[in-house]
């Protein structure tokens, strides 16, 4: 860096003979190529017909470059993160809807009152998800799980859960309550 006349710190210039890209890239600047060729690359995917020689040709790249064009780094880095974010999208949804998992019904009783009947195994998963959620997202607010090791040597290695989440001690209460109270029904 230099300064001016003004006491400012300003960029030194370089008057040497170097050789610039044509593409506007340099080790400072990503070649704008590589955003186009993403561009094109992800409307591709979106409507299920993915190319990335397409994608890289119609970007401007040479046709030798646009052939391996899924072996360069930067081009596998992406794939990897958009195949990612993609398994991170299902697994939302499939949360989701694990949560609104119906796991009530009404019966109806011979003498015609009606009793809501209650589904263990589906009642076990909206409580596991519930735990999962609230652990992960809601570390912030409070509610995780932190594990201890005891590495004392002459027992084996003792692994303790401790939960700072009273929901998820609850969730587990109100299952074993609802678990009980079935097998006294039987």
């Amino acid at each position: 860096m230099e300064y001016n006349e003004e006491g400012e710190l300003v960029p030194k210039s370089y008057t040497g003979n170097f050789k610039r890209n044509p593409n506007g890239a340099s080790r400072f600047l990503p070649d704008p190529r590589q955003e186009i060729c993403w561009e094109l690359y992800v409307k591709g995917f979106r409507e299920g017909k993915p190319n990335a020689k397409k994608a890289a040709t119609e970007a401007g790249y040479s046709p030798n470059t646009a052939l391996v064009i899924n072996g360069i780094k930067w081009f596998i880095d992406r794939k990897a993160k958009l195949k990612r974010k993609s398994m991170f999208s299902k697994a939302e949804r499939n949360l989701s809807r694990a949560l609104d998992m119906e796991y009530t019904s009404m019966k109806l009783l011979e003498d015609g009152t009606e009793v809501e009947e209650i589904n263990i195994d589906k009642l076990k998963v909206v409580v596991d998800v519930s735990k999962l959620i609230v652990t992960t997202l809601g570390k912030d607010d409070g509610y995780s799980t932190k594990v201890i090791e005891d590495k004392n040597f002459n027992h084996d290695i003792k692994i303790e859960s401790i939960s700072y989440a009273d929901p998820i001690k609850i969730s587990n209460e109100v299952v074993q309550n609802i678990l009980n109270d079935e097998i006294r029904e039987q």
